[in-house]
């Protein structure tokens, strides 16, 4: 039988003392051990709550410069910024927030929780001649009612309002006075001007932060990718030859997989290992194909086409093989060196086939 955890016993301010510099995702995770540890951190009313989130926020999130919006504590507020996914279906791999609307979610979600101007107009505020100015006082976001190439009204741009927004000021409307409504229009009007200014900036910051963050997982991947090319270049067989023809290997699904992973993570040894071994059996299947249709066409050359082709691969071979770190040719003697033509072709003999090649030097 065992006893009750040691870290739900911990004290208030220990507990604390650890969040202050845990990131967003491992406060969000610590709120879901235990009750003790969520209301810890999902007190809306405590302000050591606030303060560890507000921490969290300023050290992982550098880019979020502007406080968290109104009725929206720091918990609600960081969540909706470091989560990944859409709120309502739960689809992976969705970060876009419509500040408008304060929710991360997809465009079918999206659709369905919005109403466009023409339909608000058509629905609901024909009815009773109310005019379009009640909606002065909500945020909305531009979009389609519906996607593609269709360019029928109902595809068209148009405002997109939030529904329970809409009903809320469509009821509260209808129980004005009508010597009342005037007054609650204007009021409406200024405070929906403060809140799509507010939204714009936010929409600004966030799409900075996107454009940041997509180049340096951009870069991220291409060191990724030329750390691979670079390792694949420079393996090596047991006779200290180049394994690899890129040529080759460049056809091979494995390596394209991997080139092409969007993955911005540091491509390790043991990333190399596994790689590795599921490149050689499709490069050794792959090289088998070349070299059968390599002979194939061998036989439709003459015998002295097909005995020089074979030594320009060798002397490929050779210059493909690795050189010395100095780039400077070593001699035994001074008089050697004098002797040395630079930068002047030389004529190679190759198994009585000469073959004009320049070697800089």
């Amino acid at each position: 039988m065992t006893g009750p955890c040691i870290a739900t016993e911990i004290p208030p301010e220990i507990f604390i003392n650890i969040c202050q510099d845990l990131p967003p995702s491992d406060l969000l995770s610590l709120a879901q051990v235990c009750k003790k540890f969520y209301g810890y951190l999902c007190s809306t009313h405590s302000r050591p709550t606030q303060e560890i989130w507000r921490n969290s926020r300023s050290q992982f999130l550098p880019y979020v410069k502007m406080l968290p919006p109104d009725n929206m504590d720091e918990r609600q507020y960081v969540k909706l910024l470091s989560e990944r996914g859409c709120q309502f279906c739960k689809r992976p791999r969705i970060r876009r927030i419509y500040w408008a609307f304060r929710v991360r979610c997809c465009k079918p979600c999206l659709s369905e929780r919005t109403m466009r101007l023409d339909q608000i107009r058509r629905d609901l505020l024909s009815k009773f001649s109310i005019p379009d100015d009640i909606l002065r006082g909500l945020t909305y976001t531009t979009g389609f009612y519906k996607w593609g190439w269709d360019q029928s009204p109902k595809n068209r741009p148009a405002n997109l309002y939030w529904k329970d927004d809409v009903y809320r000021v469509y009821n509260e409307y209808l129980k004005l006075d009508p010597d009342e409504r005037k007054d609650w229009l204007l009021n409406k009007r200024k405070e929906g001007r403060q809140k799509m200014e507010d939204v714009a900036q936010r929409e600004i910051e966030h799409e900075n932060e996107y454009w940041v963050k997509s180049s340096e997982n951009e870069k991220k991947r291409e060191e990724r990718a030329s750390t691979i090319e670079s390792l694949i270049k420079k393996e090596r067989n047991d006779f200290g030859l180049l394994r690899f023809k890129m040529p080759i290997v460049e056809q091979c699904m494995v390596y394209n997989k991997a080139i092409m992973s969007s993955s911005t993570h540091t491509f390790t040894n043991r990333a190399w290992i596994g790689l590795k071994n599921k490149l050689i059996p499709e490069y050794t299947k792959l090289a088998a194909s070349h070299r059968t249709q390599r002979q194939a066409a061998e036989k439709l050359f003459s015998h002295d086409v097909a005995v020089q082709t074979r030594q320009m691969d060798i002397l490929k071979l050779i210059f493909d093989l690795p050189r010395p770190d100095s780039d400077q040719p070593v001699f035994d003697n001074a008089e050697n060196a004098q002797e040395f033509p630079r930068n002047k072709p030389e004529i190679f003999f190759a198994a009585g086939f000469n073959v004009n090649l320049i070697v800089n030097l």
